[in-house]
């Protein structure tokens, strides 16, 4: 949901034409299957659950510096950025179905528990745009995009620390029959 405040922001913040902000929000978006393959290769070699949690950390600091970047930085840097963000967040994408087998959800509730795990996981759909508006209203500008965006990082923190619960919580279980 946040790149749709992209362009505006790269805009506003950066003094970059329409074309430039609409160029790196492209970029972002070509991430898609670059960040989703890379994230499921490392998620193979290494543990699905620690890609998981790395990447929505690694997301979370890249909000953050993406907020914190100084206007008159180079052009090239701020791609960077980008990229970045765009990797970590289509990384987080490619991977958090692949820990369901982690859960042993039994074959017979497969399906109920996909259609529960949707609900909850698209649930920002629906209040996303309702806070975006709230924040950019009360702080109208450059401000409420970077207070936005703040907003994301720190459930991309939140989310890097269930990721760690979940970790925990299902590392040493032992499921009967199995």
């Amino acid at each position: 949901w946040a790149t749709f405040s992209f362009s505006s922001y790269i805009q506003e913040h950066f003094s970059a034409s329409a074309v430039l902000a609409g160029e790196l929000t492209v970029i972002k978006l070509w991430m898609r299957p670059i960040g989703a393959i890379g994230g499921g290769f490392l998620g193979d070699r290494f543990s699905n659950v620690n890609v998981l949690g790395g990447g929505m950390l690694a997301a979370a600091i890249a909000w953050m510096l993406f907020v914190l970047v100084p206007a008159s930085v180079p052009t090239w840097l701020l791609a960077c950025c980008i990229v970045v963000l765009g990797l970590m967040t289509y990384s987080v994408h490619g991977l958090y179905w692949a820990i369901i087998d982690r859960c042993h959800v039994p074959a017979r509730v497969t399906g109920l528990a996909i259609g529960i795990i949707s609900m909850i996981g698209l649930s920002p759909d629906v209040f996303l745009p309702m806070i975006s508006s709230a924040i950019s209203h009360r702080f109208p500008g450059v401000l409420g995009t970077q207070l936005y965006f703040v907003y994301i990082g720190v459930c991309c923190l939140v989310g890097s620390g269930l990721v760690y619960v979940f970790r925990k919580r299902t590392q040493h279980y032992r499921f009967p029959g199995r």
